[in-house]
């Protein structure tokens, strides 16, 4: 059984702001991993079953009493009721280390929103109540001049800069970051893990949850390059030219790819049935089960909607058109309502409807010169770059495979 995680802050989702986002991702990634996995914040609500939210009003910077010993704190008093105030947050957290283990405590180390609440995250961790805590990095208000009034070296201020006991991990979100922590607390750099922030791409494309089980099936977010057909398994498709294009690219690039064809059989065709198995017969042929799939065809993957095309049109690098012939070209303008190239071989109505904006190649053209020529291009789009490596490296789900995972059950070893 997986120890229980508990993300700390002072106010969680639905409040706006950059770590409450990264709370949400944390909190869903784990969830999705198997850890259990709750919040402690001040103000915020349940986002998604089984991760409960615990709301303790005295963490959250805007509390009333907060307010009140903050502008004490700033005029360079401390009043009673930060005393009160720290052993009220200290019995409320005390309650919840019994239920978890581990601690992600996010900026509440170096930031002075709630002093009062460093101070009791401090004494936890000094008495040993928190079996392993994690300080996690964003911001740093020590040297900042807009928090000039924190550089005292009585406590409670001088608490943002002291060292933590030696079993505390510490997480920088960038380089810069772990040299600023290090500085800060006298710490050698390798003390300092650096785990970056991430993007909950289901969040931010509110993907539909079958849109996401097919991603899973397919394991699409760990390819390098993805290509969608959107198009009938039908055989003016020519889809056995797709897969030897495909064969190519994998040969040439040594990538993870994928290509998703997102209809179904033609049912209108007697010969339906018997093209679909000439397909599969030619996938196995040429190796590449994993890298071309079907979802409407094959059994052990979900149907797709209409509305889950829509959805891989977020994350396709590109749209493979091979068919003989067309009367029109759809596929080639909602590529262009979604920012993706098209590579096309000729056909007057693709270049009727793209209009001099689709990657055209020819039908005596090799499949490795085609390869070829789609590498070249993403290669000269630098958005498309830098949205291929957002989704290798930057979603929440690499993140937690890359970095989370192997630093998770590394401490829990010590």
């Amino acid at each position: 059984m997986e120890k229980s995680i508990l993300l700390v802050h002072y106010s969680g989702p639905p409040e706006i702001g950059g770590v409450e986002r990264v709370l949400r991702g944390q909190a869903r990634v784990l969830k999705r991993f198997g850890h259990p996995v709750g919040l402690a914040v001040g103000v915020g609500k349940p986002f998604e079953s089984g991760i409960p939210v615990h709301v303790i009003p005295e963490m959250d910077s805007r509390h009333p009493t907060v307010r009140r010993v903050q502008e004490e704190l700033q005029r360079g008093q401390v009043p009673t009721q930060f005393v009160i105030l720290k052993a009220k947050l200290k019995e409320r957290l005390t309650d919840l280390a019994g239920r978890y283990p581990i601690w992600i405590v996010h900026n509440i180390a170096t930031m002075p929103q709630n002093l009062a609440l460093t101070a009791a995250i401090r004494d936890l961790a000094e008495e040993g109540v928190i079996e392993r805590l994690v300080l996690w990095h964003h911001d740093l208000a020590w040297g900042n001049p807009r928090y000039h009034w924190v550089v005292r070296e009585e406590i409670p201020w001088v608490l943002l800069r002291h060292p933590w006991p030696k079993k505390v991990e510490h997480v920088a979100i960038s380089e810069m970051r772990r040299g600023q922590i290090a500085e800060l607390y006298g710490l050698p750099k390798e003390r300092i893990r650096v785990i970056p922030n991430g993007i909950d791409a289901a969040d931010f494309f509110r993907w539909r949850a079958s849109t996401l089980r097919l991603i899973e099936e397919v394991d699409l977010l760990s390819a390098d390059l993805i290509l969608l057909q959107p198009v009938r398994i039908t055989p003016r498709k020519n889809l056995e030219w797709a897969l030897e294009i495909v064969h190519a690219l994998k040969k040439i690039s040594g990538w993870e790819i994928r290509l998703i064809v997102t209809g179904p059989p033609d049912r209108h065709r007697e010969d339906g049935s018997a093209y679909w198995e000439r397909l599969l017969e030619k996938r196995k042929q040429l190796g590449l089960e994993r890298e071309v799939r079907f979802p409407c065809a094959e059994r052990e993957l979900a149907n797709i909607t209409r509305e889950v095309v829509i959805d891989l049109y977020t994350l396709a690098d590109g749209v493979l058109l091979t068919s003989d012939e067309e009367g029109f070209g759809l596929p080639v303008l909602e590529a262009g309502l979604a920012r993706v190239p098209v590579f096309a071989r000729y056909l007057p109505p693709l270049d009727e409807a793209g209009n001099g904006h689709v990657f055209f190649f020819q039908p005596e053209d090799p499949p490795e010169k085609i390869a070829q020529m789609i590498l070249k291009e993403l290669d000269a789009d630098l958005p498309g770059r830098l949205r291929r490596r957002v989704r290798r490296e930057f979603f929440w789900e690499a993140i937690y495979k890359r970095f989370l995972r192997p630093f998770l059950e590394e401490i829990v070893k010590r």
